[in-house]
């Protein structure tokens, strides 16, 4: 022996880690396949949330009548200026185009900030597992 450990005495710790990681995935239990409502349910369970109090539901008919649906009733005519002027020529036309799109820039889009920070993305960690559909066939299996 030259005092150097073998090559697979190196390679214990790895995996006496790949075991412990697997005893605790086995001791999780199964992978459960659940719809959407079911697994809203368990959550709110689990979460001890009983319910939400009573609001507009969006699918109602009555939320898609333009009537009630419209803060804003009284929209102003876009063929009349700011200044109370009525378009009438092509040269109106887009000084009142112009109007318009500020209008929407600040009142409705908004605004980017001038001096808006840069923005570096960077991916500080990756995790690789099983995607759904081979978790829901290994599940099928497990059940059989």
């Amino acid at each position: 022996m030259s005092g150097k450990p073998c090559a697979s005495l190196r390679l214990i710790p790895g995996l006496v880690a790949l075991a412990v990681g697997a005893a605790q995935l086995v001791a999780e239990g199964p992978v459960v396949m659940m719809t959407s409502q079911q697994d809203h349910d368990r959550q709110m369970r689990e979460l001890k949330i009983s319910g939400f109090p009573a609001g507009p539901d969006p699918y109602q008919a009555a939320t898609y009548d333009e009537a009630t649906a419209t803060p804003y009733p009284m929209l102003p005519d876009p063929l009349v200026m700011n200044d109370g002027t009525k378009v009438t020529t092509p040269a109106q036309w887009a000084k009142r185009k112009a109007e318009l799109r500020e209008f929407f820039d600040r009142e409705v889009y908004g605004r980017v900030p001038r001096n808006t920070p840069p923005v570096k993305w960077e991916v500080v960690s990756t995790e690789r597992g099983l995607a759904m559909a081979a978790a829901g066939l290994a599940a099928a299996r497990r059940s059989r």
